[in-house]
């Protein structure tokens, strides 16, 4: 083998090896990791009138049954997703709306500012 050849053989693979990189970051939540988020977003407590504070029983992951979501990446951003989400809680469809930012412990949250 001469050692042009041996360059290419190496050198393919590391040619490949950004773009492989580059599928697997960016990538939206799972259908999990979005039932996780949602259970969260729920969770939060709600200002009622008179500023009083919903204090519900909390939900469990469980309960919350993902029927279809589609995430889109927020423009500019590679790490940051909004997600509709329909689901089912307690037999009840809902569908809701919620931002997920994927941060570098490789763990999904929610972001601060949810859309609307």
């Amino acid at each position: 083998m001469t050692q042009r050849s041996s360059i290419r053989l190496f050198s393919i693979p590391l040619l490949g090896l950004p773009i492989l990189l580059s599928a697997c970051s960016g990538s939206a939540p799972s259908k999990e990791e979005v039932a996780k988020l949602e259970a969260s977003l729920l969770n939060q407590p709600i200002n009622m009138l008179l500023w009083r504070t919903r204090t519900d029983q909390q939900l469990d992951v469980d309960d919350i049954k993902i029927v279809k979501y589609s995430c889109q990446v927020v423009k500019d951003f590679d790490s940051a997703f909004d997600c509709t989400v329909s689901f089912t809680l307690n037999d009840e469809p809902q569908k809701n709306t919620l931002r997920a930012i994927h941060h570098e412990d490789g763990k999904w949250r929610l972001a601060k500012e949810q859309p609307n």
